[in-house]
């Protein structure tokens, strides 16, 4: 839709900068400081999101987005800056609390990423994107437990995703949680039966088991035919 009418307009011969004006009240200048940076021109993607603050000083999501470009740009340090700015204007912008989360744990302050990732993800607690960084974080630290926490909930809002269930799987069958482990592959192929990783996965885990340890695992609900008889 936007490249079809900067195409009229162009027919028409009107300067780009004729487009900005006339484009102004249906496409916000964050929308298009996005275009502006996809295209390359990142000078004016600041300044369209340095405007954008300026005309509406009460709103976090300016500054926010113009924080994550200079992320992008390795200018790590102002995009803190902005973070920070935004958050004191809207102290409850869950996009921003995850930004600077991130921004933390890229500079190795783990505390600090995990409390504003925290923070995002008590502000908007079905936003799987918060719940799985924050797995991934505490996966990477080695608290596995808190870590499935995590994975866990977003298995719930994405009940679908095959690479959280086996993500699961692994990291309860790193703390010999293999009850858990068991249902969480078993989850995994009966969306991909046909996984070599997850059937050889359910095969290590029945080969540590006793033999009464698999009778208790066969009443066990969601279990395919392959892990009854592995």
């Amino acid at each position: 839709m936007v490249r079809t009418f900067f195409g009229f307009i162009g027919r028409r011969g009107f300067e780009f900068v004729d487009v900005l004006k006339i484009v102004e009240d249906s496409f916000s200048r964050i929308n298009l400081a996005g275009i502006f940076y996809n295209k390359g021109n990142h000078d004016e993607a600041f300044r369209q999101l340095e405007t954008a603050a300026d005309k509406n000083p009460d709103s976090a999501h300016p500054l926010s987005v113009l924080g994550e470009f200079k992320e992008r740009e390795g200018k790590l340090a102002e995009a803190e800056q902005n973070y920070l700015k935004a958050l004191s204007i809207d102290n409850q912008h869950a996009p921003t609390h995850y930004r600077l989360g991130r921004l933390h744990l890229k500079r190795e302050k783990f505390a600090k990423g995990i409390e504003h990732l925290k923070q995002a993800s008590d502000l908007e607690a079905e936003n799987p994107a918060y719940l799985e960084t924050l797995g991934a974080e505490y996966e990477r630290s080695g608290d596995y437990l808190e870590a499935v926490n995590f994975y866990e909930r977003v298995s719930v809002l994405e009940p679908d995703r095959l690479d959280i269930y086996v993500k699961l799987g692994d990291l309860y069958k790193k703390k010999t949680m293999f009850r858990e482990a068991l249902s969480r592959y078993w989850s995994a192929l009966a969306l991909k039966n046909d996984d070599p990783y997850i059937h050889r996965s359910v095969l290590e885990i029945y080969k540590i088991l006793s033999e009464h340890e698999k009778e208790q695992l066969k009443t066990l609900e969601g279990q395919n035919s392959f892990a009854r008889n592995p």
